[in-house]
């Protein structure tokens, strides 16, 4: 119910809940403007819904909102291209910190965007205000693998990353806007809305802090995508969840990369069974991978916690009438895990998984591992779906808040691993796994030294 994008699709390339059938069967003309009157109508209508925004209670005043409103309203003077005036939009949304709650072109837009216009043909990695090069879908470009991009057609990295936030919501902290960003396939959009036929690059080599220049020509959605199947000719299957043992290790590793799981009763007997397998082997160490996971249901994430919890805690501090039951005591599941537990995370952890992991390290029922999580203990939920009359934006604005049963951590700050340990782009542009690895030499170790 929480989650909002479905994994490994970029939330740029994926619209979910448009409820405007009107807008489907229009076509996108990107010269098109809006009348003046057009974009205050749908300013006007947007500021209408988002004043229900529970976070208004929490982080932002309705002073500093009717200013900002008064603000946009003057800079919407002229007629916009639809484009524009989802940049001026985002403006709105951005500063109610809530990742639940950001504007979505209507599909029209995305359409165009597959079937004609030409795209940069590389997926950048983000970090820390600054862009690498992870993969290249383009069989002429000289550039190498982790080298780091400074600026695109004359405009810095850092100018295009802040285009990218402006349109791009979160909790609070930077680092789950830089998960979004990180999902994106390819190109450079919404941190660059332009689509030149070349693309002048300003990079340095890894390893080398010396800028060097290349020219890398634009290429359509089709040719980056047949690109992209070549270099990677098996099919990646997706699984939202998976489970292996490593004997030499002691140690199991259960992936869960989802929250929103069909079916139930799949998910249950997975667990089950895998926390029997760690049972009856003896297994000394568990990994519970869920980097980069949206959230999802409560329910699933309550499932593992209560294999690895070993009294009965409360879930939800707050929650809406369906969650009912987490504010009571959570039942414990057999056969439970009391070995080392190590949680790997990063800023894509949202929603139920932030949840989750405000548990985690509430309890100290693990080493949490990685990144600083994109959401927390709170977050807001209970959507429902607008489109704006013009413009066809869309947003689902949300209307409850859901909080666990912990003190101590700080509404918008995502929960802090007890070691941080960041994804480093040689790695990445290698295929290796940072994180994991060095989860995995800890525990080995770990058991070096206990011998």
């Amino acid at each position: 119910m929480l989650k909002i994008f479905i994994k490994f699709v970029s939330a740029f390339l994926v619209l979910i809940g448009i409820s405007c059938s009107s807008q489907q069967t229009q076509t996108y003309d990107p010269d098109h403007r809006f009348d003046v009157g057009q974009v205050q109508e749908d300013l006007r209508q947007l500021g209408n819904v988002l004043k229900n925004h529970p976070a208004l209670a929490y982080t932002v005043s309705s002073i500093n909102r009717r200013e900002l409103i008064s603000e946009l309203f003057n800079e919407a003077n002229e007629p916009m291209t639809l484009i524009e005036f989802y940049y001026l939009a985002g403006r709105l949304t951005d500063p109610l910190n809530c990742g639940h709650t950001y504007l979505k072109l209507p599909e029209p837009f995305w359409e165009f965007s597959r079937s004609t216009l030409k795209h940069l043909p590389f997926k950048l990695f983000f970090q820390s205000r600054r862009a690498y090069l992870w993969k290249k879908y383009s069989p002429d470009s000289t550039i190498a693998l982790g080298s780091e991009i400074v600026s695109v057609n004359g405009e810095s990295i850092e100018a295009i990353i802040d285009r990218f936030r402006l349109v791009t919501t979160s909790d609070g902290p930077a680092i789950y806007e830089y998960a979004k960003m990180n999902r994106i396939y390819y190109g450079l959009f919404p941190g660059y809305p332009e689509f030149p036929e070349h693309y002048d690059i300003t990079y340095m080599p890894p390893g080398d802090s010396s800028a060097r220049t290349a020219s890398v020509d634009a290429r359509t959605h089709a040719d980056i995508m047949e690109m992209r199947n070549h270099q990677f000719p098996v099919n990646f299957q997706y699984q939202t969840y998976e489970f292996e043992v490593l004997d030499s290790l002691s140690t199991a590793v259960m992936t869960i990369r989802d929250f929103v799981i069909f079916p139930k009763v799949e998910y249950e007997q997975f667990l089950e069974h895998s926390f029997t397998v760690v049972h009856e082997q003896g297994i000394s160490n568990l990994i519970v991978d869920v980097r980069d996971n949206d959230g999802g249901d409560p329910a699933h994430a309550a499932a593992v916690l209560s294999y690895l919890v070993d009294r009965e805690i409360i879930y939800f501090k707050r929650a809406t009438y369906q969650y009912k039951a987490f504010k009571r005591p959570l039942r414990l599941s057999r056969p439970g895990f009391r070995g080392n537990l190590f949680v790997l995370m990063d800023g894509g952890c949202f929603s139920t998984t932030g949840h989750l992991l405000s548990l985690f390290k509430y309890h100290k029922l693990g080493v949490l591992i990685g990144e600083q999580s994109g959401g927390s203990h709170s977050c807001y939920g209970c959507p429902k779906s607008y489109t704006l009359s013009n413009t066809g934006l869309s947003l689902d604005c949300q209307r409850c808040v859901f909080v666990t049963e912990v003190t101590g951590f700080e509404i918008g700050r995502g929960v802090m691993p007890n070691i941080e340990v960041r994804p480093v782009i040689e790695d990445l542009a290698r295929g290796r796994d940072t994180v994991k690895r060095f989860t995995l030499d800890l525990i080995k170790s770990k058991r070096q030294s206990s011998r």
